[in-house]
């Protein structure tokens, strides 16, 4: 019996987490980091109670967790510096690096910023940026190239296209 309220406790956490923590999803494009590393932004949650795990933010700032696919196309690993990933408020331009680097899942385990990636390997990770309360990421920066993000209202198919930047 005491399981059952348990496990009832635990899912109405869930529930009550996920409902305080809107999920936005991004029109699916694959972005390039460098000749042999492209990454596909899955979604990305906003906490606006500005805490995500272990990790809190000041005040004006919530949490943004940004989910990521890495691939590695090279025959030859590579380690890729998650750092090199920002998100800019979209009037100021102010870059926001990323603070926390976790595996997927609940309760996924903190990871390296710099990840060491095998030949042909993809790896997920959630990036949680400080962002101000008020803004929604609109601009990202990959090692100095800028990309806007396109967001609708429900998780799209993935594709495997490379998207080329503003800078291009």
């Amino acid at each position: 019996m005491h399981k059952n309220y348990y496990l009832l406790f635990l899912l109405s956490l869930v529930f009550i987490s996920s409902a305080c923590s809107p999920t936005l999803y991004v029109v699916p494009e694959t972005y390039k980091y460098d000749d042999d590393i492209s990454f596909t932004i899955e979604k990305l949650h906003d906490y606006k109670n500005g805490q995500i795990s272990s990790y809190s933010v000041d005040k004006g700032f919530k949490a943004v967790e940004v989910w990521v696919n890495i691939t590695n196309h090279s025959v030859t690993t590579k380690r890729i510096d998650l750092e090199n990933i920002l998100l800019l408020e979209p009037n100021s331009h102010r870059i926001y690096k990323p603070q926390l680097s976790m595996g997927e899942g609940i309760g996924g385990t903190e990871g390296r910023l710099q990840p060491p990636i095998k030949k042909g390997e993809t790896k997920s990770r959630r990036l949680v940026f400080a962002y101000p309360e008020q803004e929604k990421p609109e601009l990202l920066m990959v090692n100095g190239t800028t990309y806007h993000l396109q967001y609708t209202s429900a998780p799209p198919p993935v594709v495997n296209n490379v998207k080329s930047s503003d800078n291009e």
